[in-house]
């Protein structure tokens, strides 16, 4: 899996606090950026988040702490350091559809082109 340079696809800053819609298209990749690192979001039977060096972390249904810290339900490696021990909510919906909500101090990117103002 081969991740974007985010010069060639521009990433919009997710707005803390506010939950945002994203819809992925069936076994498409989503470019996102989590702190300064490169991640992708994938929905091929059930969402995927894919880290850099290539672990894949399955999102089950309902509301998924992601972070560094121990009490998240995905809990990253300490490696990514500008990355919130507390850094996002993902909750996966239908019809290839995912709500980010980012909770961090070092902010969450996505393209515009697959962003929906007003999730909630």
């Amino acid at each position: 899996m081969t991740y974007s340079d985010p010069t060639e696809n521009p990433l919009q800053q997710l707005p803390q606090g506010e939950a945002i819609r994203l819809h992925a298209l069936p076994g498409h990749a989503i470019d996102i950026r989590i702190g300064k690192y490169p991640f992708k979001l994938m929905d091929s039977d059930g969402w995927v988040l894919c880290a850099p060096h290539g672990r894949h972390y399955p999102l089950a249904d309902g509301q998924i702490l992601i972070g560094r810290g121990s009490e998240s339900n995905v809990a990253l490696s300490k490696e990514f350091r500008n990355v919130s021990r507390r850094h996002m909510i993902a909750e996966p919906l239908d019809n290839h559809v995912i709500l980010l909500t980012d909770i961090s101090s070092h902010d969450t990117f996505a393209p515009p082109l697959h962003i929906e103002r007003n999730a909630t």
